[in-house]
C-alpha cells in the first residue's frame, strides 16, 4: 500500500508529533470558548495554553497545596 503524505503513522507527520503520547480530554464548550479568547489575547496556541494551565495547577496542588495558583500568561509562550 502506498503511503499518503502526512500519514498519521509517519513519525515526521505534524499530527503524529502533536498527538504522540497524549490522550483526548473532553471539555465543555464554554471552557473552550474562553480558552480560545485567552489564547488569542496572549498569542499562544490553545493546546499549549491548556497544557500549561493544567500542569501548573496540578503541580501546585500536588507539591504546594496550601499555596494559591498563579499563572504567568505572558511567559507561557516560552514553555515547551
Amino acid at each position: 500500500m502506498a503511503r499518503i503524505p502526512g500519514d498519521i503513522y509517519d513519525i515526521n507527520c505534524q499530527y503524529f508529533k502533536q498527538r504522540n503520547g497524549k490522550k483526548a480530554v473532553w471539555v465543555h464548550r464554554d471552557v473552550i470558548s474562553k480558552l480560545s479568547e485567552i489564547s488569542h489575547k496572549y498569542s499562544v496556541e490553545p493546546a499549549q495554553l491548556l497544557d500549561y494551565l493544567l500542569r501548573t495547577g496540578l503541580n501546585t496542588v500536588e507539591h504546594n497545596p496550601d499555596l494559591t495558583v498563579k499563572f504567568d500568561l505572558e511567559g507561557v509562550k516560552n514553555v515547551e
